[in-house]
């Protein structure tokens, strides 16, 4: 049995989709610290209230859509955060940014982390032999799809994704009688957070990422730099007041001076938040069509530059992106799209390509 899986690119029309989520409602209840409890339950409510109207969204854009809460399992035996820490000794991020596992190429879902917390038993395709697991770690994130072009980020903090264009490729290539060329570039972190291919001849971009008259030659792009609001603002003033804070690699609005939700997300959830500055969450987008992205936060000079060139920008805020460090993309895993395999750069032959740094002057950004 197949599911039918289908997506060649981030831009032919979007049919099906799965959706990221949260902890269950009321998981940090318990928690004795009511400065934590109150603060993470928040936090909480309010990303799946985002993630409710994200799908609502895409509904009214008549894109079927699946939740991840069924893949949670892990948490549904506890009664609350507390119990948890008590008998498993960690608090894992939840199913938030699905993109971070899975990703379709050609005809199949892959999953591209060997090891997972996510359960998979009630999902839809359990079983469905168009379902997959990747011989091969990855980072799903960094592969960018045009056609027959998949092009990956193989900085060395994405463990074993050079072996992307050696071992899986010619791995998939011959298991699906595909012809699939794997290209490389070192981006420095996940290529979704400094890109969105958004169609055929158009790119969006972080200002810093260049070379593209290589790995994309003939189409433009349109650079934005990463956003300047309240977020960032606040977030360098914390910064600046090392007095009184300490270093962080996440914001979360009106908690600066919160040192017990601080000290429990160092302890506990560590490894849930990423150094979000890393994200231009502007390009962080998902592709509904060729005529239309979905971003989680406004730009009005990207929302310009794009209705010039017949797209739309559509704004279905995640407004704790700066905490989870996902965006749009990141929480979303597009399923099936009405795509075809097309060759946009036929004179690439059946050679694969190694591009190395795509940054300014050759060096990686530096906060």
């Amino acid at each position: 049995m197949k599911f039918g899986f289908k997506s060649f690119n981030h831009w032919d029309p979007l049919k099906k989709c799965l959706i990221g989520s949260v902890y269950p409602t009321d998981f940090f209840a318990d928690h004795p610290d009511t400065e934590i409890a109150d603060s993470l339950s928040r936090i909480n409510q309010e990303t799946r209230e985002d993630l409710d109207n994200l799908e609502k969204t895409l509904q009214q854009m008549g894109v079927k859509t699946y939740r991840s809460d069924e893949l949670q399992r892990v948490y549904k035996k506890y009664s609350g955060v507390k119990q948890f820490m008590e008998e498993k000794g960690h608090v894992p991020k939840p199913f938030m940014s699905p993109r971070d596992d899975y990703i379709v190429i050609g005809n199949h879902l892959v999953k591209t982390a060997p090891e997972s917390s996510y359960d998979t038993t009630d999902a839809p395709w359990a079983g469905c032999e168009d379902f997959i697991q990747s011989p091969y770690l990855f980072e799903a994130p960094s592969v960018m799809r045009a056609g027959r072009d998949l092009m990956i980020d193989t900085h060395p903090t994405n463990g074993d994704s050079m072996g992307f264009q050696d071992k899986f490729i010619p791995w998939y290539n011959k298991n699906f009688n595909t012809n699939f060329r794997g290209h490389i570039v070192e981006v420095g972190g996940h290529s979704d957070g400094t890109m969105c291919l958004v169609k055929p001849g158009l790119i969006i971009s972080d200002s810093n990422v260049e070379k593209f008259n290589e790995t994309y030659p003939g189409w433009k792009v349109i650079h934005t730099p990463r956003p300047e609001n309240e977020y960032t603002e606040a977030f360098k003033k914390m910064k600046d007041q090392k007095s009184q804070h300490r270093f962080k690699k996440y914001w979360i609005a009106n908690e600066e001076g919160n040192n017990s939700l601080h000290e429990f997300i160092d302890l506990w959830l560590n490894k849930s938040v990423g150094y979000v500055f890393e994200t231009n969450f502007d390009v962080n987008a998902l592709g509904v069509n060729e005529k239309t992205i979905i971003s989680s936060g406004p730009s009005k000079e990207l929302e310009a530059q794009l209705k010039q060139e017949g797209v739309e920008l559509v704004v279905s805020k995640i407004r704790h992106r700066y905490f989870w460090d996902g965006g749009v993309h990141c929480v979303t895993v597009d399923l099936e799209r009405d795509s075809t395999l097309e060759d946009y750069f036929p004179d690439r032959g059946d050679e694969n390509y190694t591009f190395g740094r795509i940054w300014k002057d050759g060096k990686l950004r530096k906060e």
